[in-house]
């Protein structure tokens, strides 16, 4: 469910990384919140050392038009590591 989501959303994430001029298989932690009955990501943050980075904003800007599955949770966290290809 959470690779899928995160899937539609790889191409911009990778830019993200391309873009600050960090090498492929740089790390990405985030924190996204998102709305179980809608599937919408309604809040995401960096986290870590490296959370104040532009890929890492980036990065959060990009995640926050994933959907997830639906599910009857209202606010659901999810702790996600993305690698930029």
């Amino acid at each position: 469910m959470i690779d899928a989501a995160l899937d539609t959303v790889r191409g911009a994430i990778d830019r993200c990384g391309a873009d600050a001029g960090q090498p492929a298989g740089t790390r990405v932690q985030l924190r996204l919140r998102v709305d179980g009955p809608t599937g919408q990501v309604v809040s995401a943050w960096a986290l870590g050392a490296k959370a104040h980075l532009p890929r890492a904003h980036c990065a959060v800007q990009a995640v926050t038009i994933a959907k997830f599955e639906t599910t009857i949770a209202t606010g659901q966290t999810i702790d996600v590591t993305l690698t930029t290809h």
